[in-house]
Formats: C-alpha cells, structure tokens, sequence
C-alpha cells in the first residue's frame, strides 16, 4: 500500500479530510522517528514494538571491490505482539487454505484412478 492510499483509508475511516489525515500520520511518523533516532524502542500495545540497535564493526564482504570491510551499523526491528501475530497467521493461513484449494482444482482429472 501506498502512503497516498494510506492516507485515503485513514480519512475514510475516521471522516478526516485528507489535508487533516495527511499532516496526522505525518506528526506520528516524525514522533516515531523522533523516539527511534533518540535509541528509545516504542511499544505500541496491541500492535508490536519497533526497536533499533546499533552494531559497531561489523565485518561485511563488498563484491563490487572483493574485499572485506568494518562497518558501523544501525538496524531497525519489528516485533508484533502477541494478537497482532495471531491476527497475521489467521490472515497468511487463510491465503494458504485458499491457495490449496486452487491447487486441488488443477490436479482434478489429472492422476485421478
């Protein structure tokens, strides 16, 4: 999704006009760069926990100079919690049951007795 379509989906949600929607995920999106930049993890409760971590000299291979360099670097996690996580798997889960039965469909007539 599109942060344009995003912003829709919000103001259609809340009956927000898209100025109003636009400037509010935008005031949340700097205050989560703002606490993420700071070395603060944010726990959003019923949603997951966004962390950073910093992880000084690291050893990576460069295959444009095939060399190995030391890098300092700094990651970004995700971690869902536990409904949220639930709510993903009954999500992918129903994909896949759907996708196994498009898959049974083409076998019909094919290695039948």
């Amino acid at each position: 999704m599109l942060f344009r379509q995003f912003i829709r989906e919000y103001a259609a949600r809340t009956g927000r006009t898209i100025r109003d929607s636009t400037e509010a995920c935008e005031d949340f999106i700097s205050l989560v760069m703002d606490v993420l930049l700071s070395g603060d993890n944010l726990n959003i409760m019923g949603f997951g926990r966004l962390s950073t971590v910093y992880e000084p000299n690291c050893k990576r291979f460069n295959p444009n100079t095939n060399q190995m360099e030391i890098i300092n670097r700094v990651r970004m996690y995700f971690r869902g919690n536990k409904y949220f996580m639930k709510k993903l798997k009954e999500a992918y889960g129903a994909r896949e049951v759907a996708q196994e039965s498009i898959n049974d469909k083409d076998k019909i007539g094919g290695d039948s007795p």
